[in-house]
């Protein structure tokens, strides 16, 4: 199994982070349980906006981190 940095922009989030690797790994936790969240908002069975919300988060959370 890979490190979860494997998946990430290491650069994006050493700038966003201050090159500090102890909240690096609390920004990727913290993006792992939230993760959870909006996937279980984007049920397909959902209402569209809700979805929608939901997507657009998740979106701009991989974004901010690098993902």
């Amino acid at each position: 199994m890979s490190s979860p940095l494997a998946l990430l922009d290491r650069d994006h989030l050493n700038a966003m982070t201050g090159g500090d690797r102890g909240l690096a790994l609390e920004v990727i936790d913290i993006f792992r349980e939230q993760t959870g969240l909006w996937m279980r908002l984007m049920d397909p069975k959902a209402d569209p906006k809700q979805w929608a919300d939901a997507a657009h988060t998740l979106k701009g959370a991989c974004l901010s981190l690098g993902a």
